[in-house]
């Protein structure tokens, strides 16, 4: 055989496998497929891993949302490589439910993921009557945060966008029992400031309801002055269904109530 030959005959096997080995890959992490419980067709899952993963639904957004972020970053070959070798010590976990959630998180903690600290919350939609998992970060600041939430799906992250009522410093409400929220101007956004009940930010002692999500914010320079908004989730946003403001300035915990309708 010629060297010319030789050469498009190596080519050609070296094609072959490219095309064999690198779809496998990227089906594993959740390139390719049909997704279900995960960012694969749980229908196919054969591995103790695989059948872990599609059994658990926290599991099953944490590897939804690597291929979500997959498909969004830019990705070297060193990236698939070293995703390649993450997976053989993800199934080394087995079926072990926490070994597999320690390494995903970890993972998603470093390039090209890249997460920083997360959480993974459920939440209720009131217009799908379902419960799904989401991406909840949280940007600290001296004196508040600034919550972000998505919604997971195989091919994106989707930002939540939050109804936002903003209230009238000018009100004094030392003698107001309730205000009516419509009238006051909602403004659409893709954060809230403040501590949510969702996650940790010393905000314990307020009781997670389920299918609502409450954040209290504290003015500075305001004195004792505050607001609580709890919201629904209603498709792709969060919708303010009540409140309560405390623009008295008497040193007391005295709420006003806020009704939206």
């Amino acid at each position: 055989m010629m060297r010319q030959e030789v050469l498009s005959h190596k080519g050609q096997i070296m094609l072959t496998y490219i095309r064999l080995i690198i779809p496998a890959l990227l089906l594993s992490i959740g390139i390719g497929g049909v997704a279900k419980a995960a960012s694969f067709d749980c229908n196919m899952a054969t591995t103790e891993t695989e059948i872990a993963i599609c059994a658990d639904p926290e599991l099953g957004a944490l590897d939804e949302l690597m291929g979500a972020v997959w498909r969004i970053e830019t990705r070297t070959t060193l990236d698939i490589l070293t995703q390649k070798k993450w997976l053989n010590e993800r199934d080394e976990c087995t079926s072990n439910i926490k070994c597999l959630t320690d390494v995903y998180v970890e993972r998603l903690k470093k390039k090209p993921f890249d997460l920083g600290d997360f959480e993974l919350i459920q939440l209720y939609d009131v217009i799908s009557k379902s419960t799904k998992f989401y991406l909840i970060k949280a940007v600290y600041y001296a004196y508040n945060s600034e919550i972000f939430i998505d919604a997971i799906s195989l091919k994106k992250l989707s930002p939540i966008k939050w109804a936002t009522p903003q209230f009238d410093e000018e009100l004094i409400t030392c003698d107001l029992q309730i205000i009516n929220g419509n009238t006051m101007p909602l403004f659409e956004e893709t954060s809230a400031v403040g501590w949510t009940d969702l996650i940790d930010q010393g905000y314990a002692d307020k009781e997670v309801i389920t299918g609502e999500v409450s954040v209290f914010t504290k003015w500075v320079g305001h004195g004792d002055q505050s607001q609580e908004i709890t919201y629904h989730l209603m498709g792709d946003k969060l919708i303010p269904i009540r409140g309560k403001v405390d623009n008295c300035s008497d040193q007391q915990k005295k709420y006003t109530l806020i009704a939206f309708h």
